[in-house]
């Protein structure tokens, strides 16, 4: 909205202050080629995503006052907000961690993110390969046709709109997964997923999926 960064700067001191008494902790992701990053964004959100995110930037306040156009100008808008971000994680006085995640090795950053906080992990759930194989298949609700896969003995799921593509499942029940990165719970019966989840830019999650067929609940 082009708000200048002293208002925000002024507002953000404030939220601190107010929160302070709880004694927040910052976890704050970052990574250092802001092009690449947005490209590999897109790559894996697939779709209409790069479309989506240079109107944003261009027909944004911001970007018609300094007349960015293109993926370029897409980027250099984010180069602008990254660079905000920074100075305001060197200014905060909230105990902080910052990760700079381009090689995506997650198991290493949450393991980061346990020592930080002092926590321990929870016990992993493991699924037995004969029951990720029986979750394995094409599902159908209406027209809507998705897929669930085994890869590396973990599974994955693609072509649901608002999931990005070839997803991982990470598993919390024996036959009860999570989206990986997205807040979509995903239960399998004999015959069916059932999603769960709150609304997102592309409509509601809230479906079920029937295996190689309709489901009149779609």
């Amino acid at each position: 909205m082009d708000v200048p960064v002293k208002e925000i700067e002024k507002y953000l001191v404030e939220v601190e202050r107010i929160i302070s008494p709880w004694k927040p902790t910052l976890i704050y992701f970052h990574q250092r080629d802001v092009h690449n990053s947005l490209k590999k964004i897109c790559e894996k959100r697939g779709n209409t995503t790069t479309e989506r995110f240079i109107q944003n930037a261009s027909e944004s306040k911001y970007g018609i006052a300094r007349k960015l156009v293109g993926f370029d100008g897409m980027v250099s808008f984010w180069k602008d907000y990254r660079h905000f971000t920074n100075s305001i994680i060197e200014k905060t006085r909230m105990r902080k961690l910052s990760i700079e995640n381009s090689e995506g090795d997650w198991d290493k950053y949450l393991l980061e993110i346990m020592e930080f906080l002092e926590i321990s992990m929870s016990k992993e759930v493991v699924i037995r390969t004969e029951d990720m194989d029986s979750y394995t298949g094409i599902y159908k609700c209406g027209e809507m046709i998705c897929e669930v896969y085994r890869m590396n003995n973990e599974l994955y799921m693609n072509g649901i709109q608002q999931i990005w593509p070839n997803s991982r499942l990470l598993p919390r029940m024996k036959n009860q997964f999570e989206v990986e990165s997205l807040p979509i719970k995903v239960t399998f019966s004999s015959t069916e997923i059932h999603m769960e989840g709150p609304r997102l830019f592309d409509g509601s999650v809230e479906k079920v999926f029937s295996k190689g067929g309709d489901s009149t609940t779609c």
